[in-house]
Formats: structure tokens, sequence, C-alpha cells
């Protein structure tokens, strides 16, 4: 039991970190496919190692329970981005049983400047995370579009009775960036936001 409550908790540990990184990743793909700069950073097992000094069933123990947490970093388009942190519960406590929420979330969007928010699953984190990008497009949308255009929605921008609409949508299980613009509607596949929005503005 001794080393299986570690073995298991690093089981459980990677499997989040999995997780994590297939969502992450499904949210770099819009901003990908609309030439947008993004990057996932991602530190995997803090303190983790296996040296040969490690052949001991008592060391491997001691390696597993100081590996503190995983972090994920996703860098965003407007200088914005969010941390998640990853932390297996239990891992860090040999005698008690004391929880720890294995998700802990940091983000620089304006909703939650320099907020920690702790999380029991992943799905609860997926609110504030969505939040956190679809702010940073919209940023990345208003730095396109330039003076003389207001955001009045989230998600919309207004000049001189006009309006254009940026929405995240999925397509297929795959992210896409579309541009509203009256009737039309645009997909930013493999296509810049920058060219879409300069084509329309042209017009």
């Amino acid at each position: 039991m001794i080393l299986l409550r570690p073995i298991l908790a690093f089981a459980t540990h990677s499997n989040l970190l999995h997780l994590a990184e297939t969502y992450f990743n499904s949210l770099l793909e819009p901003f990908k496919s609309a030439h947008l700069p993004c990057s996932l950073s991602i530190s995997r097992f803090s303190n983790l190692s296996f040296p040969s000094s490690l052949s001991s069933p008592p060391s491997l123990v001691e390696t597993l329970l100081s590996t503190t947490r995983s972090t994920l970093t996703l860098y965003l388009p407007g200088d914005s981005s969010l941390s998640l942190q990853i932390q297996t519960p239990y891992q860090h406590s040999q005698a008690t049983y004391t929880w720890q929420a294995p998700f802990i979330l940091k983000t620089t969007c304006r909703s939650a400047p320099d907020g920690e928010i702790q999380f029991d699953a992943l799905n609860d984190a997926e609110s504030p995370i969505m939040l956190a990008v679809e702010e940073s497009l919209a940023d990345a949308t208003k730095e396109i579009l330039g003076e003389g255009w207001r955001k009045v929605e989230l998600r919309e921008f207004e000049k001189k009775g006009r309006r254009i609409r940026i929405e995240i949508r999925s397509f297929d299980h795959a992210g896409r960036i579309v541009v509203v613009n009256g009737e039309e509607e645009i997909e930013c596949t493999d296509k810049s936001l920058q060219t879409v929005l300069e084509d329309i503005l042209k017009t």
C-alpha cells in the first residue's frame, strides 16, 4: 500500500495532464487557423526525474510524492495568457487525507486579472477558460479593426451603424473563428482573421 498510493496518484496526475493538454490544444486550433499568434507551454511533473539512485522503492515513493505539479500555460493574442496547474489530490500528504483541488487556474484576462480559482474537475474550469479565450479574440479583433470601431458586446463591434460579429464555432469537433458581416458568414479556415477583416472593411 505504501508504494501503491503514490503510483496511483502519479497515474491520475498523468491522466489529468493528458486530458488538459488535449483540451488546450483544441482551444488553439481556431487561432492557428486564423493565423493569430498563440502557443502552449507545458511544464510536466515538476521535480520528477529517474536517475539511477531511484532503484529502491523508498526513493521512488519519495520522488513521486515530491512531484508537486504540472503546469500548462496558454499564450493568446492580445498579450493575454492563462495558466492551469494540475496537482493530484492526496499526493502531498502521506499521513492524512486532506483534499486538494486538482486544478488551479490563473488568468490575466480583464474579467479576472491575476485571478486564481481552484476546481475539482476540468469541466468546471471551462467557463472561465472560454471567457479568457473570447476576450483575447476580442482584443485581437479590436486591434485589427483600428480606430473608430467600438466593442458593443464581447463578440460584436460597431462603427457608424455597421456591425461585425466575431465568433468561435465548432465544426466537426474542430473550432473555427467565424466573421459575421450582415448576412455574410466567413469562416477563417487557413485564412487569416486580418485578411478577412481587411477585405470586409474595403467594401
